[in-house]
C-alpha cells in the first residue's frame, strides 16, 4: 500500500528581491520516502529548501504539507508542525556548547528530555563525547553532526537536508549517510536532500527530482541512480 503524502508544491514561485528563482516547481513526496533533489550548482536547490522551511516566500503556487497549505506560515511555525531543516552551511551557534545547542533545537518541542539526548548520542556518540565543548571549536563533519543532531532532538516528521556532504571529509560523509539511512528505517522519518555528492546520493536516496533553471525536469527511481555517467550529467557544473 503506497503512504500518503507528506510534502507536495504546486507551480511554486520564489526568488529574492523581485527575481524568480524557482520557476513553477513541482514535488511529490511520501511519508518515509529519502528523496534526493539534485542538479548543477545555480539551479534554484537551496533556494527550493529555504522556500519550503519559509525563509524565501513564495511569490506564487503552494507548498502543502500533510494535506495542509502552509506557503504563509513563518518558519518557525513549520518547523512546529513537525519539519526539520538542516541548512547549507551548518550554521550551528559557535558560541554556544553542543549541549546548549541541542537544548536550542529542542525547544521548538518544549524541552529535551534524558531519552531524546540519548537517542541522539546514539546516532552520533561524537556529540556526547563533545557535550560541553564550544560549537565553533569542533571540525567541519562535527559541526554538521550537530546541526542534524539538533533538528532531530524535536523528533520532526521530515527533515530537509541541505547540502549535508558540503566540506566534509569523506568517512563522515559515509557515516552521516548510513546514520541517516538506519533512522529512517527505524522510525520512519521522511528525508528530502539537496546534494551534489553522488556517493551520498546513492547511499541515502531511494529516488531523485533532477532540477535546472528553477524547474524539475526528470524524476528518476532508484534503479536509474547506478547509471553514473548520466547521474554525473546531472551534477555537471
Amino acid at each position: 500500500m503506497r503512504k500518503e503524502v507528506i510534502l507536495n508544491t504546486l507551480g511554486l514561485r520564489a526568488g529574492y528581491g523581485g527575481k524568480p528563482v524557482l520557476q513553477g516547481l513541482e514535488i511529490e513526496v511520501r511519508e518515509g520516502e529519502i528523496v534526493a533533489v539534485i542538479g548543477r550548482n545555480g539551479v534554484g536547490k537551496s533556494t527550493l529548501m529555504k522556500s519550503l522551511i519559509g525563509l524565501v516566500p513564495a511569490t506564487e503556487g503552494s507548498i502543502v504539507y500533510r494535506g495542509e497549505a502552509i506557503e504563509d506560515l513563518a518558519a518557525h511555525k513549520r518547523a512546529r508542525l513537525g519539519i526539520g531543516y538542516v541548512p547549507q552551511g551548518r550554521d550551528v551557534f559557535p558560541r554556544l556548547t553542543v549541549g546548549e545547542n541541542l537544548l536550542v533545537g529542542a525547544a521548538i518541542k518544549g524541552k529535551a528530555t534524558e531519552a531524546d539526548r540519548r537517542r541522539i548520542f546514539e546516532i552520533f556518540p561524537v556529540l556526547e563525547e563533545r557535550l560541553n565543548q564550544r560549537a565553533g571549536t569542533m571540525s567541519g563533519g562535527q559541526q554538521q553532526q550537530l546541526a542534524i543532531g539538533r533538528v532531530l532532538i524535536a523528533d520532526p516528521a521530515l527533515v530537509l537536508l541541505d547540502e549535508p556532504s558540503e566540506g566534509i571529509q569523506p568517512n563522515i560523509v559515509q557515516d552521516i549517510a548510513r546514520n541517516m539511512v538506519e533512522l529512517n528505517r527505524a522510525t520512519g522519518v521522511t528525508i528530502v536532500l539537496v546534494e551534489q555528492n553522488l556517493d551520498m546520493i546513492r547511499a541515502m536516496a531511494q529516488r531523485c527530482y533532477v532540477m535546472d533553471k528553477g524547474r524539475i525536469v526528470a524524476a528518476l527511481e532508484r534503479n536509474a541512480l547506478d547509471d553514473v555517467a548520466e547521474m554525473r550529467r546531472h551534477l555537471a557544473v
